[in-house]
């Protein structure tokens, strides 16, 4: 199988999605950077991840356009997709449309329980409830029948779904962020946006968010092999 990671990241040395989401990879993958490389066609790969971004999935600038046309080509071709974050909002809007995507009147930033539908295979090997990175503005919203709800916080509605029982699946908080590379993500956003309430009271081992990371790639891999 082969697998592509499109990197989202507008700045080397901040999000570097694409670097955490490899560490967490069972295997290694093809990656390719969403803005400045040529995206390769959905023949030339078998299973897709998104990464998340600092730009907005509303926005109509060409690269974000030319990403959702893959998208959609590639999970309408029956093949599997993973979008995070900003990836997980381009994948609902590339499915379903621009109008399910918005500003969120409750941005995440930093570690935030929610509940997981562990019925899915997805996530049938991850606690029901647990802690896990956010770093997002924008939000999923109004999904169609189509598209089952698979997980959600008290701040967001929609932390993850798939479409229907295809392997296609969006998470909007982030599993590949945890240790230093969390910390460091979490204390730039608090300097960034020092008006957002960043919740200090949970204390997340490394460890523990680590091994969950590994084993939501693990499952996903698995089901799409």
């Amino acid at each position: 199988m082969r697998t592509l990671v499109i990197d989202n990241s507008l700045t080397r040395f901040y999000l570097r999605g694409g670097a955490a989401t490899s560490r967490c990879l069972p295997e290694p993958a093809r990656m390719v950077h969403g803005v400045r490389d040529r995206l390769p066609a959905p023949g030339d790969f078998d299973r897709l991840i998104v990464t998340g971004s600092e730009a907005s999935a509303t926005a109509n600038d060409d690269w974000i356009r030319r990403q959702a046309d893959l998208i959609a080509e590639t999970a309408g071709a029956g093949k599997a997709v993973l979008g995070i974050c900003f990836g997980h909002q381009l994948l609902a809007r590339a499915l379903w449309g621009k109008e399910h995507v918005r500003r969120s009147p409750t941005p995440e930033i930093g570690w935030y329980e929610m509940t997981l539908d562990v019925a899915d295979p997805l996530f049938a090997d991850l606690p029901r409830t647990a802690p896990w990175y956010c770093s997002h503005f924008d939000e999923v919203i109004d999904l169609p029948l189509e598209a089952r709800v698979l997980a959600r916080s008290d701040r967001c509605g929609v932390e993850a779904f798939r479409a229907a029982n295809r392997p296609v699946w969006g998470l909007q908080f982030h599993p590949e962020y945890f240790g230093l590379h969390g910390a460091l993500l979490l204390a730039s956003m608090r300097v960034l946006h020092r008006s957002l309430t960043v919740p200090t009271d949970l204390r997340v081992p490394a460890a523990a968010a680590a091994a969950r990371a590994r084993r939501l790639f693990a499952e996903f891999w698995r089901l799409t092999s």
